[in-house]
């Protein structure tokens, strides 16, 4: 299942670089460059292709330990914020937990209107989370808990039209933030641990009518899903990503369901924690790669994938649960290079029933568990976020039998023993597979939301639960600037300009699944926003 690859340790090669702290900046007296009139950001990725990259340059590697705070709004809203704003012109478009929604000034942060989704959860893993928004052409689009796709006006805050996606009660929840591509929105699922029938869907803009479904995995009376008591998963928890130019859309699929629990699962599980490759247009399959076949660790391909160019064309990764990075061939689902560890790896055995706890890394929860990677066609360079953890599993029947509309988790198995070793930064030199820089933090701190990559050769990240934003040299992984946000970071960073000047925009607030949250854990959802003095 691993091609050879068991550990990461040590150093990287002669290009791998381990930042301890902070550079010293440039003079504090330097110009500052104009920057463009008004630049957004789109979406989760600010690109249909998931780069997270910016072209702003104004806020750079020779001035970026200048930033300072130029406006905090605080919601009131206490819940995990994994947030990726939206900009559009003068007004930043973003949600909090339980899906609150919030039009802001993006120059001063005052609220223009809200709107409150007045969300039915049953129940979710992994929180009551909410990824971005849709904005186009004057209408917000948001997908909800309990599985509602509302058009909202994007003036005013009112409701256009909302249609349901599916039901609550059976396990499933939207956490993802819907895309716009050509006419169409495009909504993904979440809920593989309740034992739910993982798709991906497209519906009409305009009305939300459902134009085309594709499930990952066969209905409860065909295929493995049958011999598996009617349990599928394979849900797909983040955006798609779309190449215009070939109208192909490619997904990453999370577990099977139970998720630790692999004995009444026969073959591969497709396509379960894979890459899927359909038609943008009709969903029809092009192609899918399975990155974890029957998987027994719950090693999902919970982040959305990114395409990037190679020498032989275009390329589609994934960073997963799993901790390996992974290189496609976009047109053919083929392997362009040998997978690439990025966190600590070791799962080269499985639970079994009633034996001995078996210890893995990453943990469920480890890897990239959700957040979105980077691309930089500046430095045609992949950027990655990871955690360093590990747990121990033990085997057990809980979650054989699944009963439909019991609403319940399926694991197959308890986990143990969970340890927060650190975390990374990555850059990764695509199509040759190799690790070109990574920075490494002891700090027992889960790493979410993303790295962005602008063009004035930084890479944003957030350290989530000490409520740290990072700055590192794109090129070379050196640490240029840190800030404590107020609050856990657990969204990712969108980078805009107005009126010349250009602003970071952090999600904070709420925490998640560890402990180590603490005090951050009871803050505020909210959003920092930096900028040059």
């Amino acid at each position: 299942m691993r091609p050879g690859l068991s550990r990461l340790v040590g150093l990287l090669g002669a290009t791998s670089l381990l930042v301890i702290g902070a550079a010293s900046i440039g003079s504090a007296h330097a110009k500052v460059a104009q920057a463009p009139a008004n630049v957004g950001w789109s979406g989760v990725d600010n690109s249909l292709m998931g780069w997270r990259y910016s072209p702003l340059s104004q806020v750079n590697t020779s001035n970026v330990g200048q930033l300072k705070v130029a406006w905090r709004f605080n919601s009131n809203v206490v819940g995990a914020n994994e947030d990726h704003p939206t900009i559009v012109g003068n007004v930043a478009y973003v949600t909090t937990a339980f899906n609150h929604v919030y039009a802001l000034n993006a120059t001063t942060g005052a609220e223009l209107w809200s709107y409150n989704s007045n969300d039915g959860l049953q129940v979710a893993c992994c929180g009551p989370d909410a990824r971005g928004l849709a904005v186009h052409d004057g209408t917000v689009y948001l997908n909800t808990l309990d599985d509602r796709l509302i058009a909202l006006n994007a003036t005013t805050g009112q409701v256009k039209w909302q249609v349901s996606v599916g039901s609550a009660k059976d396990g499933l929840a939207e956490t993802a933030a819907p895309l716009f591509y050509n006419g169409l929105i495009y909504i993904g699922s979440s809920g593989s641990e309740l034992g739910i029938r993982g798709f991906e869907e497209a519906r009409s803009a305009a009305t939300g009518k459902l134009v085309w479904i594709f499930y990952t995995v066969p209905s409860r009376s065909q295929g493995w899903v049958k011999q598996n008591h009617g349990i599928g998963g394979g849900t797909v928890w983040n955006n798609p990503v779309i190449n215009p130019q070939t109208g192909l859309l490619y997904i990453a699929t999370a577990n099977p369901a139970p998720l630790l629990y692999a004995q009444n699962r026969p073959g591969a599980n497709h396509w379960t924690d894979s890459i899927v490759a359909l038609n943008a247009m009709t969903g029809k399959f092009q192609w899918g790669f399975s990155t974890t076949p029957h998987d027994m660790w719950d090693y999902d391909n919970s982040s959305n994938p990114i395409l990037f160019p190679t020498a032989s064309g275009m390329g589609v990764g994934d960073a997963g649960k799993s901790g390996m990075w992974w290189e496609l061939s976009a047109k053919t689902g083929e392997m362009i290079t040998t997978p690439l560890p990025f966190a600590l790896v070791e799962h080269s055995f499985q639970p079994t029933i009633g034996g001995k706890p078996v210890t893995i890394a990453p943990s469920p929860a480890g890897g990239d568990p959700w957040s979105p990677t980077a691309f930089s066609p500046k430095t045609n360079l992949v950027y990655i976020v990871g955690d360093n953890d590990s747990s121990s599993l033990t085997g057990s029947p809980k979650g054989d039998v699944f009963k439909a509309g019991k609403n319940d988790f399926y694991l197959g198995s308890t986990f143990s023993n969970f340890k927060t070793l650190g975390n990374n930064v990555t850059a990764v030199n695509p199509g040759s597979g190799t690790i070109v820089w990574q920075w490494n933090s002891t700090v027992p701190s889960l790493n979410e939301g993303g790295p962005t990559v602008t063009g004035g050769n930084l890479v944003f990240t957030q350290m989530t639960e000490t409520g740290k934003v990072l700055a590192f040299n794109a090129t070379t992984g050196k640490l240029l600037w840190s800030a404590n946000a107020g609050g856990a970071t657990g969204g990712g960073a969108s980078v805009y300009s107005v009126g010349g000047r250009e602003y970071i925009l952090v999600p904070t607030g709420g925490g998640g699944l560890s402990p180590g949250f603490g005090k951050l854990a009871k803050t505020q959802d909210g959003w920092v926003a930096y900028a040059l003095p």
